[in-house]
């Protein structure tokens, strides 16, 4: 039958529950018992047919003892007469070989022993079956808490014996453990055992077991997943913020400096402006470098970080002028927060200022080193570096030249009181001017003892004109009625003549480059001395022509060129 409080499966006769140990009522005992039964040959309780113990005297069933059977309706077998101590007449198992209630040898042939020996072995018995033991400490207990000392199953009733006879005397009072074991000793060890732990069914707790460990996996692994995905949840998150710092921390900002400078523009096809950048970036990488900045102040690109920026050369415009760079320096030091490459602007931390330097002051050294610079630019649009040195150096070269012309044009204008006047280009370096008072003469500087003209002023506009060796070439109008009257010696018939005439007087004498010197300066590259000389002893009418040649010459070059003030 089936126990009504823990359902568990229990003898049909049994009065309480092996498993919980509660009272089984007795008319759901008679209402469950089951068709074929057993009848225990020891005790006389009915049994399952399959136990291999009693579950009321705990006995175990031998094969033997199968005659022990019911029939169908109920009716049992003839009884055998129960084993009974031989000591105390209680009931016997079969096969014990101690008495369950005094302890006492079951065997009646050691009767005979001494008391101490029967006291001796009644607490020395072998351990009975750990199973058998468990049944007869179950029912023990129940017997105890009835007040029932052998059960009253409708058994015949046992074979009276003396128990008094049989009873071991008491132990001596200064014995430790030899002596019979007291009733109410064997009473307390069946409360004991009644009180103890129930055997469970091994498949159940297996069950059991199996069902716990399959919940504490499916809560641990759930458990564990979750604190997994949290844990995977947050490196994810600190990946993807080291990754946005790394993002941010490489990322290039378009740094804007101010910069200005007359006549550089990088749109119209001047060099970009070198800038040398020093500093530290945030990842604290060493940053020394030079990057081209364009007219509007962009072109520089950095990491965030802390930098010094100058100028370490000046661009070239693209008519080739050369700059000063103002000599100062640009700190900047940002930090980012998006791995765009946001515009930074450092406008306002200072800037560099470009002037041009004049042509004339440009040197070599100054184009070379910004040609270098020009060159190294290789971002997109950068001007044609060569093309630029050219435009620089002509830019220079061509300053220089109309400096010379100044120069020499300043060297040869006569200034006056009266008139100014500016000599023949063609004698350039090659003559001399001597002021006395309102007079002017001109020297030739080889030959400084020999004047090529001389110019005076005066009130009268007509005079005399002079002579084959010295003439008035002209004279110029100045202002208050004053007039600029120009002279000179005619070298190229003068020079000839005394040669022709082998002249002794010294001074017709002139060397043959003086000769030369003289008549090219008076004619401007016109006439030469030797083709006079050959006109003038050959008496041919071409001597004229090459003789007053000098005439036009002055008339064009000196006496039309005086200005009056």
């Amino acid at each position: 039958m089936i126990c009504a409080h823990c359902h568990s499966e229990i003898a049909d006769d049994s009065m309480f529950c092996t498993e919980c140990g509660a009272k089984v009522e007795a008319s759901a005992a008679s209402s469950m018992l089951r068709p074929s039964a057993r009848v225990c040959p020891h005790c006389g309780n009915d049994i399952p047919a399959d136990a291999e113990f009693c579950t009321m005297c705990g006995a175990r069933l031998e094969a033997g003892d199968d005659a022990a059977l019911t029939t169908a309706d109920g009716s049992e077998p003839e009884p055998v007469p129960d084993p009974v101590c031989p000591h105390c007449g209680a009931p016997l198992t079969d096969g014990a070989e101690f008495c369950t209630q005094c302890g006492s040898k079951a065997d009646a042939s050691d009767v005979s022993q001494t008391e101490g020996e029967i006291e001796t072995r009644a607490l020395t018995f072998e351990q009975p079956d750990a199973d058998a033991e468990q049944y007869r400490a179950d029912a023990a207990a129940a017997h105890e808490s009835l007040n029932v000392v052998t059960p009253d199953l409708g058994m015949a009733d046992p074979v009276p014996v003396d128990k008094t006879a049989l009873m071991p005397k008491p132990a001596p009072a200064s014995g430790e453990g030899s002596g019979p074991v007291s009733p109410e000793s064997l009473a307390d060890k069946a409360r004991a055992g009644a009180n103890a732990p129930k055997k469970k069914d091994p498949r159940k707790i297996a069950a059991i077991v199996a069902g716990v460990i399959v919940a504490i996996a499916v809560v641990g692994g759930g458990t564990w997943a979750f604190i997994n995905y949290q844990h995977q949840q947050q490196v994810a998150a600190e990946q993807a913020q080291r990754e946005k710092d790394e993002a941010i921390a490489k990322a290039e900002h378009v740094v804007v400096i101010k910069v200005s400078g007359d006549g550089w523009d990088t749109s119209a096809g001047a060099s970009r402006l070198p800038v040398h950048v020093e500093g530290t970036d945030s990842k604290g990488e060493k940053v020394d470098e030079v990057q081209y900045a364009t007219s509007d102040g962009r072109g520089i690109n950095l990491r965030q970080g802390n930098y010094v920026l100058s100028v370490p050369s000046s661009p070239i415009a693209a008519d080739g002028t050369v700059f000063n760079v103002s000599n100062t320096q640009v700190e900047v030091s940002f930090t980012a927060k998006d791995e765009e490459g946001s515009e930074i602007d450092a406008t306002g931390r200072g800037g560099f200022e470009l002037t041009p330097i004049d042509a004339l002051e440009v040197t070599d050294e100054q184009i070379n080193k910004a040609y270098e610079y020009a060159s190294k630019d290789t971002t997109d649009g950068a001007p044609d570096a060569d093309a630029l040195k050219t435009a620089a150096t002509k830019r220079r070269d061509d300053a220089v030249a109309a400096k010379k012309e100044a120069d020499a044009r300043a060297a040869r204008t006569i200034t006056t009181a009266d008139y100014t006047l500016e000599l023949p280009s063609y004698w350039d370096g090659r003559v001399t001017v001597k002021y006395e008072g309102d007079s002017v003469v001109v020297y030739s500087k080889n030959y400084p003892k020999r004047a090529i003209c001389s110019i005076f002023v005066d009130a009268q506009g007509d005079g005399p004109m002079g002579d084959i060796g010295t003439s008035q070439m002209g004279y110029a109008s100045l202002s208050n009625g004053r007039y600029a009257h120009v002279w000179c010696d005619r070298y190229s018939y003068i020079i000839a003549y005394a040669n022709i005439t082998n002249s002794t007087n010294p001074d017709d004498y002139y060397t043959y480059d003086e000769a030369r010197e003289l008549v090219d300066l008076q004619t401007g590259g016109a006439v030469h001395y030797d083709d006079v000389l050959a006109a003038m002893k050959d008496d041919d009418a071409d001597a004229d022509d090459l003789i007053f040649a000098q005439d036009t010459f002055f008339q064009n070059n000196i006496v039309s060129q005086i200005k009056a003030k």
